[in-house]
């Protein structure tokens, strides 16, 4: 499972912050290897990977509100199964998608 963060600083933030309780590797530039477990990662490293899971760790409408943030947005969503998770408003791109597609509530 792969836990996708905007941006390295984010990455390391989360990482910081669920390392305590969970199991968690923070992926980075300077990564040659996945491992298996969670895995913790800024979204433009995701381009190109498979994965089995993915949690977008905090997709609200500030995180993802510009044309470029977007397309990092979709680049982690094409990923795999997905799990979204926002502090506050949800992005507007998100809004695009029908509320029968998900469920807002966990």
């Amino acid at each position: 499972m792969v836990i996708i963060c905007k941006t390295a600083k984010e990455s390391k933030q989360a990482f910081e912050h669920l390392q305590t309780d969970l199991p968690v590797r923070l992926i980075t530039t300077e990564t040659y290897t996945f491992e298996h477990g969670i895995l913790i990662m800024p979204a433009y490293l995701a381009k190109g990977i498979e994965l089995d899971a993915v949690i977008i760790y905090n997709a609200s409408r500030s995180q993802y509100f510009r044309k470029l943030e977007q397309k990092w947005l979709y680049t982690a969503c094409r990923r795999a199964m997905l799990r979204f998770f926002t502090i506050g408003e949800k992005t507007p791109f998100l809004e695009r998608v029908s509320d029968s597609l998900y469920n807002q509530n966990g």
